[in-house]
């Protein structure tokens, strides 16, 4: 790489290969990639067992050499035995291999992961060009090393030995209850994390835009909501964003071993100190103290067997029993975690117990979120728009990935119809949710003790034409939020149609589509 340059100027005098380390800069990460993703993973079985990291780094430093060496020969760095011409692509081939091992650490954490491939280009040519052209011959030695020294810096941390003493990072806080040691830390390599009594992390600030619009989509679209219940993990960053809303009582029933006041590490520094009523219990036990206007149900991760006993009828009837009459009951679905048999299952739970249930897409849109509710559900623009009007909330909103109501409404994928037939479409015959937690129980590495396998046919059912696409809301928010005016019923947009390529009659199906189709009201839930 630069090494290369460096000692192909020097004995050439020339510069005209100076594409050549920018070139080995560019091919050594995708050998790496190729190697790290591909090659080691199928290896495996077949290679020594390696015990420390050191070892491990040899080896793979190793593998990468052996890959590099056809490559400097392809690119015109030719080995020759004559004494002449071995002194002159002797250094040049030792300085391509010395000076791609070395580069690629550092160019992977400063490039690859930011700004991808191409920019490595550009980026190690304009530092070798600077080189050549802005400095003496003899100090261009000393600064080479010098750049190499202040690169180290950039090296993983997770690569160095020493990092496996502070893998833990810096103890911030520590609460000692029943049944362990919770504690959350300032990790080396992740940032903050909330580890449980086991040691594994259980909620990082990565989750932070996630959670943000995950509590605030139930409180969205109840409207106006007083008393709000968080049922699992009740982290710091849903409180947060609960904590905008104006008047809102917030309650927390934290899972066993996550003390709700270590969640405090986790919360907005701008936002309001938040003070919730705290009771330590089980995520799934009966609820009680109602009427709740939102519910929102903070699992474990998908993979855990506790979600499964979340979705038993006892559970949901005291779910639905706690909410109040307009009340709203939001719980976060991965489907690529579920066969699409379990994940039909886990819809026709919802609607056998509640009257609507609607799905909205999560962050990332991989993920859903199931909005259900005893009684119908509406939304309007302008008790939206109310709620970005909040100077609180509508931070809270757009730091959660929503600038304007309509990255909200984008987000709306199924209504109450489309969940119904994609349950009757895919749910399996003699299934039900009682069975679900004997199941996880037996097979624990599995979410309902089936094999962890997805399937496409969810998206083609969701997707392929059955869903109120996200897209179609992509094609005309753009124009719709840049409207000085909106009106009731209608919007400013449907003046003119023609500017977001949808026709008057396909937006006024969209946004008629947001509501669920009337209800009959005599229904009450699950039948007796």
């Amino acid at each position: 790489m630069i090494g290369s340059l460096l000692d192909w100027r020097r004995l050439t005098g020339s510069s005209k290969r100076l594409l050549f380390g920018a070139i080995a800069a560019t091919l050594s990460l995708p050998l790496l990639w190729l190697f790290l993703g591909w090659v080691l993973p199928r290896a495996a079985p077949y290679l020594p067992k390696l015990d420390s990291w050191p070892s491990t780094l040899l080896w793979i430093f190793g593998v990468h050499t052996l890959l590099l060496l056809p490559v400097a020969p392809l690119l015109g760095a030719t080995l020759s035995r004559t004494r002449r011409e071995a002194e002159s692509s002797g250094p040049v081939f030792a300085g391509f291999l010395v000076g791609a091992l070395a580069a690629m650490p550092w160019l992977q954490a400063a490039f690859a992961w930011q700004f991808g491939t191409l920019q490595i280009f550009p980026a190690t040519a304009a530092i070798a060009l600077a080189i050549e052209t802005t400095l003496p011959p003899r100090k261009r030695t000393l600064i080479f090393l010098l750049l190499c020294v202040g690169l180290s810096a950039l090296w993983p941390r997770s690569l160095l030995s020493g990092s496996l003493q502070d893998r833990f990072g810096t103890l911030l806080a520590l609460a000692d209850e029943a049944p362990g040691i919770a504690m959350v830390t300032d990790d080396a390599n992740r940032g903050r994390l909330l580890r449980g009594p086991d040691g594994r992390a259980i909620y990082a600030e990565a989750l932070a835009q996630e959670d943000r619009f995950l509590a605030h989509l139930p409180l969205i679209l109840q409207g106006q909501p007083k008393r709000m219940l968080f049922l699992g993990r009740g982290s710091g960053q849903p409180i947060a964003a609960a904590g905008t809303h104006s008047d809102l009582e917030i309650f927390v029933r934290d899972r066993l071993g996550e003390p709700a006041h270590l969640t405090s590490w986790f919360t907005d520094k701008s936002a309001a100190p938040i003070t919730p009523r705290t009771e330590t219990a089980a995520a799934c036990s009966p609820v009680s103290g109602g009427p709740f206007d939102v519910i929102l149900l903070q699992p474990p991760m998908v993979t855990s067997q506790a979600f499964a006993a979340c979705l038993s009828q006892s559970f949901l009837d005291s779910i639905a029993e706690a909410l109040a009459p307009d009340g709203l009951y939001a719980v976060k679905i991965d489907p690529g975690t579920l066969p699409v048999e379990e994940l039909a299952l886990v819809m026709s739970e919802l609607t056998t117990e509640f009257l609507d249930v609607t799905i909205w897409a999560g962050q990332p849109a991989s993920r859903w979120i199931a909005i259900a509710s005893k009684q119908p559900q509406s939304v309007t623009l302008a008790s939206l728009r109310a709620f970005w009007r909040n100077p609180k909330t509508g931070a809270s909103l757009r730091a959660a990935g929503r600038p304007t109501p309509f990255h909200l409404l984008a987000d709306f994928l199924m209504p109450r119809t489309k969940v119904q037939k994609f349950t009757e479409t895919f749910r399996k015959k003699g299934t039900s949710a009682a069975e679900l937690p004997a199941r996880t129980a037996q097979k624990p590495g599995s979410h309902f003790g089936f094999a962890a396998a997805t399937s496409d046919d969810w998206t083609v059912a969701v997707l392929g034409g059955e869903a109120i696409l996200p897209e179609a809301f992509g094609r005309i928010f753009a124009q719709i939020e840049r409207a000085e005016t909106w009106r009731e019923p209608r919007l400013s947009i449907l003046d003119q149609p023609s500017a977001a390529g949808l026709s008057g009659a396909e937006i006024e199906e969209i946004i008629r589509n947001l509501r669920s189709p009337p209800i009959e009201q005599g229904r009450t839930g699950r039948a007796d």
